[in-house]
Order: C-alpha cells, then structure tokens, then sequence
C-alpha cells in the first residue's frame, strides 16, 4: 500500500476515519460536583424574617433566641424530624419502632423512656 503500513491503524490511510484508542477510554476527563440537597429549607436562616417556626425575636442573647431569628427551641424539633426520617425511611418497618398498648398496660408509662428502637 503506497503511502501507508497496513495493520498498523496511525498509518493506515483507510483507517484515518476512526478514533485510535488510547487505553483510557474509561478514564474521566472532568469532574462535576454535586449541589449538596437542602433539608428544611423553611427552617433556614432568612435573615430575622417569619419563617415557619421563627422565634418571636426577644432581646438578642437572651436565652432561646438567636441573631437569625431561630432559638433552640427548633433544634429540638428539628432532630426528631431528622431521627424520624432516618429511623423510618432506612428502616422499613423491620422494627417495630412504637410501643403496643398490651406492652405498656404490663410496663406502665416509664417503659417508654426504656424502650429501646
């Protein structure tokens, strides 16, 4: 073949047209990252204003209440949504995560403090 080795792809002519592999095809070439989700955007710091769950404001430093118009009254909240939404979406039901009437008839109220998930 004039102007070419054959079997040799870089130097075949016939075979110009087609992408020469590397090896590394499966290597990335750029990284993208991810926008982090967002939990309770309702609850976030809006600058004093009356989002759902806002603090009535108060003296600032006075206990309870924060600069972003948040206490911590919220955080308690908060953690039971977030304990919740773990504890019942990864969960599935495999534990029973509630206590029966016929358990706490034999146990009495301080059995829930002991009840363990």
């Amino acid at each position: 073949m004039p102007g070419g080795i054959p079997g040799t792809p870089s130097m075949d002519p016939s075979m110009m047209s087609h992408h020469r592999s590397t090896g590394h095809s499966q290597t990335p070439t750029s990284v993208k990252t991810l926008k982090l989700p967002e939990y309770f955007p309702d609850f976030k710091d809006q600058g004093n204003s009356n989002a759902p769950g806002a603090s009535a404001g108060g003296t600032p430093g006075a206990p309870g209440t924060s600069q972003g118009g948040h206490g911590m009254e919220e955080a308690v909240f908060l953690g039971a949504q977030m304990a919740a939404k773990v504890f019942f979406v990864i969960d599935q039901g495999l534990s029973k995560g509630y206590m029966s009437r016929v358990e706490y008839n034999e146990s009495g109220p301080s059995a829930i403090h002991e009840y363990i998930l």
